[in-house]
C-alpha cells in the first residue's frame, strides 16, 4: 500500500477516480454524540456520502468506507486533509478488490 504526502505526484487518468474523505464532529449537524461521514468522488465532484454515525461505535469509518465501496465503484485513490484519517484510508484501501492508494492532501 503506498502511502503518499504529495497528492500531485499521483496523476489521475481520465479512466480513474478519488474520493476524498474527511469526518466532522457531529454538533455541526446538531448531534454531539456523534461524527458525520462527508465522502466526495473527483475528478466527478458526486457526493458519495454525508451521514451521521454514533462516536461510540468502534471502527464505524472503516464499515461506512465498506458500505460505500458496496454501492459506488471503487476508486483508485483515497484522500483526505485529516492526518488521524490517513491510517483508516490505507487499511481500506488494501482491502479492495483493486487496491487503492492513500495520500494525505493539504487544501
Amino acid at each position: 500500500m503506498q502511502v503518499s504526502s504529495d497528492w500531485d505526484s499521483a496523476k489521475l487518468r481520465n479512466d480513474s477516480s478519488a474520493w476524498f474523505v474527511n469526518t466532522w464532529d457531529g454538533r455541526f449537524a446538531g448531534s454531539p454524540e456523534c461524527e458525520l461521514l462527508f465522502a466526495i468522488e473527483v475528478p466527478g465532484q458526486l457526493c458519495l456520502a454525508v451521514r451521521l454515525f454514533p462516536k461510540s461505535e468502534q471502527e464505524w469509518q472503516r464499515r461506512a468506507l465498506s458500505s460505500l465501496a458496496r454501492t459506488s465503484v471503487s476508486p483508485d485513490y483515497l484522500l483526505t486533509d485529516m492526518n488521524e484519517m490517513l491510517p483508516i484510508l490505507v487499511t481500506f484501501g488494501a482491502s479492495l478488490e483493486t487496491v487503492a492508494t492513500a495520500h494525505l492532501v493539504r487544501l
